[in-house]
């Protein structure tokens, strides 16, 4: 028997057996800690602040992580495990659409909004034409953009898109400030998603034997096939990939240790400029390194880790707390510092990217990683304030 299932059950108001209910009392009085995990549970005090919190976690996923990994963990991090429970419980009483106050405003927002609260990024751009005229995306609606040589740039439910022919060639550059993204549908039906802090030049109409575009920061993308005019990518003007009709993420941020080139499926080659080729098979993923190319075969977990911005949210499983603190940086277009360099806390589970950066730091305060705000610099803390 399953102690969660049976205290949702309850909660539910749904059968119960004798037996069931009995075994929740001996789990109860086995321990303090169980006890008092216990009360949180069906307390709707605690269940409503537990909900605020926790609603955007994926707690579930990171629950079962958390409790593999530290089968043998000390007090500390036992303690911790007991607070993820409730944690999943919740999350699991929202996902079966169950429970109670559901439609309810949260607390936060009940007394009002923090004035040093920051919230989450956002759809956005910055357009730079090809006479150096730049448009704002950001409350741009449905409609025409710009009409360049005959070609049409509109805005399409969020998306760019580019329409028509040019006997010219003209390029645009879409480029992504800290705290925004944005779709674009390229001129041969490509589509690129651009991350936070990312930028992607391109021509209006492609021309020519191969379809070229120069990209920063992190762009995932989705190649339309055509074997007589490769795709190509080229990537901080260091890295470039040869591409025919493919889905693949590039994380090139010069704050990163590496270049990454992750390929979902279809097939392509990847080198250093003026180099050989090394061609990548669906699941791998190149990384780029002083001069140097590694590839690796990813996990389902590393390659849904990689995929995680572009479906919405963050996963801070697999990847190191500085890492997860640049993500940070670029989704809020905060600066991250540390008290006393980055403490050793281990982050687990995913959080969707629409939370508020006070939220979100409520939740890191559930995983044991304590900061404080102050303006656009997120201190970290190196234990309790």
């Amino acid at each position: 028997m399953q102690i969660d299932d049976i205290i949702i059950r309850h909660l539910n108001s749904e059968p119960v057996t004798d037996a069931e209910w009995a075994f929740v009392e001996q789990w109860r009085q086995a321990s303090p800690e169980n006890g008092q995990l216990f009360m949180d549970l069906t307390s709707p005090a605690t269940l409503k602040q537990e909900l605020r919190l926790m609603k955007q976690f994926d707690a579930g996923t990171a629950w079962a992580a958390y409790v593999n990994s530290r089968r043998t963990a000390s007090g500390r991090y036992r303690r911790m495990v007991v607070r993820w429970a409730a944690a999943a419980v919740i999350a699991l009483l929202i996902a079966a659409g169950g429970y109670m106050w559901k439609d309810q405003p949260s607390l936060h927002n009940q007394s009002g909004t923090s004035q040093e609260d920051i919230p989450a990024g956002r759809p956005g751009a910055i357009l730079t034409l090809a006479n150096g005229s730049q448009v704002l995306l950001d409350t741009v609606q449905n409609g025409l953009i710009a009409l360049q040589g005959g070609v049409k740039a509109r805005m399409v439910n969020g998306k760019i898109v580019y329409e028509g022919n040019s006997d010219r060639l003209i390029y645009n550059t879409l480029t992504t400030p800290k705290g925004r993204q944005i779709a674009v549908g390229l001129p041969d039906g490509s589509i690129a998603w651009l991350n936070a802090a990312s930028s992607i030049r391109f021509p209006t109409t492609f021309a020519g034997k191969q379809r070229q575009v120069n990209i920063t920061g992190e762009v995932y993308f989705e190649v339309a096939q055509n074997s007589h005019r490769p795709f190509e990518v080229v990537v901080n003007d260091s890295v470039t990939i040869q591409v025919l009709g493919t889905s693949f993420n590039v994380n090139a941020y010069t704050n990163e240790p590496a270049i990454k080139t992750t390929l979902v499926n279809g097939s392509i080659k990847t080198a250093w400029a003026g180099h050989k080729y090394l061609q990548l098979h669906p699941g791998e993923q190149a990384q780029f390194i002083a001069g140097s190319i590694t590839v690796k075969q990813l996990a389902a977990a590393d390659m849904t880790n990689v995929l995680a911005w572009k479906n919405g949210y963050f996963d801070f499983g697999n990847v190191s707390l500085a890492e997860a603190m640049r993500q940070l940086e670029r989704w809020y277009d905060i600066e991250v510092v540390y008290e006393q360099g980055v403490p050793n806390v281990e982050l687990v589970g995913n959080m969707t990217r629409d939370v508020s950066l006070h939220d979100l730091m409520e939740g890191l305060e559930k995983l044991g990683l304590y900061t404080r705000l102050e303006g656009r610099k997120l201190l970290v803390l190196h234990q309790h304030p």
